[in-house]
């Protein structure tokens, strides 16, 4: 009986709490200003997956130009993931590394705190960009109106994490440079914009998720902006003709949701590396995937 009233009252409260959170988002947004300046934050997400995470900075390295500061916040298991992480700091020295040891949420507060005024991009540790990227060319995005998407593209008829065909949007239509359509009027991966793989979100709408949202790591972090869906299925997708960046997963870090995933364990990686090999990025230029998440086999090279 103690069970069952404890169980009640608590879920009681978290509905309590998912109204006020709901309605004090719905007026801070009306006071959001849109963030008028050229700079980027680059946030990314990385567990156990050094030769993935250096896959993805060298593309972002090699393809991206602007204005944008890398921000990276890692965990590890073991210590020789550890050291691989300390290695990659070494060649990566202008990309500011955060260990999580302090808190996941607490660290993500952090650092967007530090992001100040900058326009978010969250990343996860197995996407890699695969064609080129002019940040000037999103500074004309209208983020209160808008959701701009890397992963999406025209190449997309395929959604992964439901295993099964997608239909591009019917109202999809070239707007300038971009193509456009209404996330609520579409389906799938077309009608999921509150991702953490490459969508451009204002400093304010982030912050205030990252503090006020319950979550403990990446995934919860996205499945709780997701109380918020409702609002935003009413904005605007904006993407190029063909994605930016596509996700590989090759394999599962996380322990927080069973996703479809690869075989190849980040324990193979890490072996990979420590033998000098890295992933060759530049062999996935142009790639036509046909979902956001698509599975191949990286081409391995030997690191200079």
């Amino acid at each position: 009986m103690l069970k069952k009233t404890i169980w009640f009252f608590d879920r009681v409260l978290n509905r309590l709490h998912r109204y006020f959170l709901i309605s004090y988002y719905f007026i801070y947004v009306l006071f959001i200003k849109e963030d008028e300046n050229g700079n980027y934050s680059f946030i990314i997400f990385s567990k156990d997956r050094a030769i993935q995470l250096e896959c993805l900075l060298s593309s972002i390295q090699y393809y991206v130009k602007g204005n944008y500061v890398v921000n990276v916040i890692y965990n590890t298991s073991t210590v020789d993931h550890e050291i691989s992480y300390k290695e990659l700091m070494q060649q990566f020295v202008n990309v500011n590394f955060y260990d999580d040891g302090i808190g996941f949420k607490k660290q993500l507060v952090t650092t967007l705190k530090k992001s100040k005024g900058a326009k978010i991009l969250f990343f996860v540790d197995d996407i890699v960009f695969k064609n080129s990227l002019n940040l000037n060319d999103l500074n004309s995005v209208a983020i209160k109106k808008n959701i701009f998407s890397l992963r999406m593209g025209l190449n997309l008829n395929y959604c992964y994490v439901a295993q099964m065909d997608q239909k591009l949007p019917l109202d999809l239509k070239r707007s300038g440079e971009f193509y456009q359509w209404n996330w609520g009027k579409a389906e799938l991966d077309w009608n999921y914009p509150l991702s953490v793989d490459g969508h451009l979100f204002n400093y304010q709408e982030a912050l205030f998720w990252a503090v006020n949202l319950k979550y403990k790591a990446p995934n919860s972090f996205e499945s709780g902006m997701q109380i918020f869906r409702f609002m935003y299925l009413k904005k605007g997708g904006l993407c190029f003709q063909n994605s930016i960046i596509v996700n590989n997963p090759c394999n599962k870090v996380q322990t927080e949701n069973d996703n479809f995933h690869g075989d190849f364990h980040q324990d193979t990686f890490l072996a990979l590396w420590r033998d000098g090999y890295r992933i060759d990025y530049k062999n996935i230029t142009g790639m036509l995937n046909r979902g956001v998440h698509e599975e191949f086999e990286y081409k391995m090279v030997k690191f200079n």
